[in-house]
């Protein structure tokens, strides 16, 4: 997978790698190919420290795509479907 990775608080260059590896999706997961993303305040704020957040980090929380592969105890997706992604902190 490709990704823009922070390696670490304070950089203020992302390093973009194609090597990324996935953790397998869980029974409530679902795994979409993202399409377009965007940096947002929050990852900025990740990115510079102000809201703390473990490294290393893939911002871009919020997007859209594609559903790729759900979990099995998804059933509002299916693969194919068309998503918005958006960050809901817990």
């Amino acid at each position: 997978m490709r990704a823009a990775l922070l390696h670490a608080v304070g950089d203020d260059k992302l390093d973009i790698r194609d090597d990324v590896a996935l953790a397998p999706v869980g029974p409530t997961e679902v795994r979409v190919r993202v399409r377009a993303t965007g940096v947002c305040h929050s990852d900025l704020s990740a990115m510079s420290g102000v809201l703390p957040h473990p490294v290393p980090l893939v911002p871009g929380h919020e997007g859209a795509g594609e559903v790729l592969e759900v979990g099995d105890h998804v059933t509002s997706v299916q693969p194919g479907d068309p998503v918005l992604i958006s960050w809901r902190p817990a």
